[in-house]
């Protein structure tokens, strides 16, 4: 399965092409807090209101699944920065390349409006 999330939003001089994929490991295997992840994980398991996913809950789960954004920069330094067009019009096309590229039957995707 294919997690689908929008954007990371950071300082543009911490923008590298390895982001996701650091914060994805540093969440499943060295135990890094994220709202966003902790919530995900939360979902995937049925885990409680209250509860969190042990280590060993949290790695096992993000070992089993792939995670990309949509948008691949930054829209700004704090969530709730809208991207702009061209980061859409962007994201499409590189969606469209990864998508074929992964053996993933079903995409879960995360967004606010």
């Amino acid at each position: 399965m294919l997690i689908l999330g929008e954007s990371h939003y950071d300082l543009p001089e911490r923008e590298v092409p390895e982001y996701t994929c650091k914060w994805v490991r540093d969440y499943a295997e060295h135990g890094k807090t994220n709202r966003f992840f902790t919530v995900v994980t939360k979902l995937f398991l049925g885990l409680p209101n209250g509860s969190s996913p042990s280590s060993d809950e949290r790695s096992a789960f993000w070992q089993r699944v792939a995670f990309h954004n949509y948008i691949q920069s930054f829209p700004g330094e704090r969530a709730r920065l809208r991207p702009t067009a061209a980061m859409w019009a962007d994201a499409a096309r590189c969606l469209t390349r990864c998508w074929n590229g992964w053996n993933r039957s079903l995409c879960w995707c995360w967004a606010r409006h």
